[in-house]
């Protein structure tokens, strides 16, 4: 990512017009004006600004365009309740994203991939989500069977996390980032210092690499270009190679609610609403190829 910036700002210091900011600073902040998530008006936008800057620089630029299905967050509901008798919960977050949008607006925490759902189930804090949690819970007679696991990031690709806790029995799955790792306990959080707010969390897909690398719906080759021929799985034989419960991240601070009202590791008595509504869609995205002439 670096050298590609680089290139790019490469572009604005050719083209020896007067600004009276640096011109990698004004390149970055065009890039970074909107969200720029693949399939969106906000990633063509960034596609075409990067293949003028590559242009400027020198380079011969070619936009390549695939279409490939994607998973995106159109609706995205959690609520913490501290128990199953209360009448309002402690805190409830509900994020949307239209991804026909223009501009496409702020995108949502979320785990692409993630399954859609609605559940309401007590939670058990799996520590990582791996394996050797799981089992460490089991011999201190923790049942997670339907319950919501709460994992750190952390250890393990967080797909891992949903498969164990799917084949555990839990049916969702809250995925945080604990501040001693990536926090105020490291030190400054943005936009003071370079670590995580306790609002925020880390986005990032849950597909099983192991079977599913790239885009899900053509495995073991490339995804076609619009209006060529495509060998996309069918929506049964897709489904079934994705994940199955559903899963988002979650800030810290939300985490925080919930640890402090388990009893032990749980389950409960403190409990989580989670609404997901992650539609998959055929989308086109672009790829920038640079070569030096």
């Amino acid at each position: 990512m670096g050298a590609l910036f680089l290139a790019l700002a490469a572009g604005l210091f050719a083209q020896e017009v007067p600004s009276k900011e640096p011109p990698s600073r004004a390149l970055l902040l065009e890039l970074t004006a909107e969200p720029r998530l693949a399939g969106t008006s906000g990633g063509l936008q960034g596609a075409k600004v990067a293949a003028r800057q590559l242009a400027r620089a020198g380079w011969e630029v070619e936009i390549d365009e695939r279409e490939v299905v994607l998973s995106y967050p159109r609706r995205i509901s959690v609520e913490i309740w501290a128990s199953v008798s209360e009448t309002a919960p402690l805190s409830q977050r509900v994020e949307r994203f239209d991804a026909d949008a223009i501009p496409p607006g702020d995108v949502p925490l979320y785990n692409a991939w993630s399954a859609s759902g609605n559940v309401r189930a007590k939670v058990v804090d799996v520590g990582y989500g791996l394996r050797a949690d799981y089992e460490e819970l089991a011999k201190s007679g923790v049942d997670v069977r339907g319950a919501i696991a709460l994992a750190r990031y952390g250890r393990a690709y967080r797909g891992v996390k949903v498969d164990l806790a799917k084949e555990h029995g839990c049916v969702g799955v809250l995925l945080f980032s604990d501040p001693a790792g990536d926090g105020g306990l490291k030190g400054e959080v943005w936009p003071e210092g370079p670590w995580k707010p306790d609002h925020e969390g880390q986005r990032g897909s849950v597909l099983p690499i192991a079977n599913a690398p790239g885009d899900p719906s053509t495995p073991g080759f490339a995804s076609p270009r619009p209006g060529e021929d495509s060998k996309r799985l069918s929506l049964e034989e897709l489904t079934q190679r994705l994940p199955r419960i559903p899963c988002t991240p979650i800030g810290a601070k939300e985490a925080g609610e919930i640890q402090r009202r388990l009893e032990g590791r749980g389950p409960g008595p403190v409990e989580v609403a989670l609404e997901l509504d992650m539609p998959r869609q055929l989308r086109t995205i672009r790829n920038v190829i640079a070569t030096l002439p």
